[in-house]
């Protein structure tokens, strides 16, 4: 079968390049719009979209009796930061997040904010997968890095079938830019009927 007269691989480049791979986005929670960014000592647990986590299948390609598909399967997630504080150089840190075999949702965001996370917490009082805890303010860009395992399986004459390893693959989202800043005042209470109704009529 590696014999290139049969040509089993003659497609395998193609057929990798035709796998459906959806875009990675990156987000966190607290959601940045709530606060307009993300507040100091408050832990941020980063998030992607759903679809790009599982396995993908390429269309098939034949070739002298040997047919040849393209398998990814998603095995890990990571978040790449590069945080550039008001006070001092830029640093690049990576966070895991999760692994292969991961249970996770088929959609929405994941992972979800555990009931675990603290709501605050200064830098080394808290340490769990996917969450960082900004420091003090800055700026602030998150990268989505999703590594995956990808094999060729071929099948051919009499039920001969066999399974390759080729390399890997990392698909990263777009980056996704926040400021860091100090939390200074959160409005939990609505004002009380009768004031809300004196300032609709002054």
């Amino acid at each position: 079968i590696n014999d290139p007269f049969w040509g089993y691989a003659s497609r395998r480049d193609e057929l990798v390049a035709l796998l459906p791979w959806p875009t990675v986005t990156a987000a966190s929670q607290p959601d940045p719009t709530t606060f307009g960014g993300l507040p100091v000592n408050m832990p941020a647990v980063f998030q992607m979209n759903a679809a790009p986590w599982g396995g993908f299948l390429s269309p098939t390609g034949s070739y002298r009796g040997w047919t040849t598909q393209i398998v990814a399967n998603a095995t890990s997630v990571q978040f790449v930061l590069v945080f550039d504080p008001d006070s001092a150089g830029a640093e690049t840190i990576t966070v895991p997040c999760v692994g292969a075999g991961a249970d996770l949702p088929d959609s929405g965001w994941i992972p979800a904010r555990a009931a675990s996370v603290p709501d605050f917490a200064e830098p080394g009082q808290f340490s769990a997968p996917c969450v960082w805890i900004p420091p003090e303010p800055g700026q602030l860009t998150v990268t989505a890095e999703v590594t995956y395992e990808v094999d060729s399986i071929v099948a051919g004459p009499a039920g001969r079938r066999f399974q390759e390893s080729l390399a890997g693959e990392v698909r990263s989202s777009p980056s996704l830019s926040l400021r860091v800043d100090d939390l200074r005042i959160v409005n939990v209470n609505p004002p009380p009927l009768d004031e809300a109704l004196a300032g609709s009529n002054s």
